[in-house]
């Protein structure tokens, strides 16, 4: 039994038995090794060809796929893809044409990556 002066205020510590419990608590390793986190965020970058040509880079694709295939089957955890570029969308200084050419390929995205748009920005 663990006995230990900071052990008085503490009910758990003081009724601890290493011998039968061990040194982790039960579930411990199961916790820190299969279970699965709420979501997986992937942040890549959108080249200025692709938003002119409205294609997907294959990395963007891959990096999704990857993903996927390190997550246990247990069950599904959602991915959210985060693609940076360096050209401006929205707001005062937007190109309308631009604007259109990134709606359209944020939707080839979500196509080529089998991912719902409010998990793609």
């Amino acid at each position: 039994v663990v006995t230990t002066t900071s052990a008085v205020g503490n009910a758990w510590l003081s009724s601890y038995n290493v011998q039968n419990e061990g040194i982790l608590p039960e579930g411990w390793v199961e916790k820190h090794t299969n279970v699965l986190p709420s979501a997986l965020v992937v942040v890549t970058t959108v080249n200025e060809t692709s938003i002119n040509n409205c294609d997907v880079d294959r990395h963007v694709i891959q990096a999704v796929e990857d993903f996927r295939m390190t997550l246990s089957e247990k069950r599904s955890v959602p991915i959210r893809l985060v693609c940076l570029t360096n050209c401006v969308v929205g707001g005062q200084n937007s190109n309308r044409a631009r604007d259109q050419q990134v709606a359209i390929l944020k939707e080839k995205i979500c196509e080529e990556c089998y991912l719902p748009q409010s998990q793609v920005y």
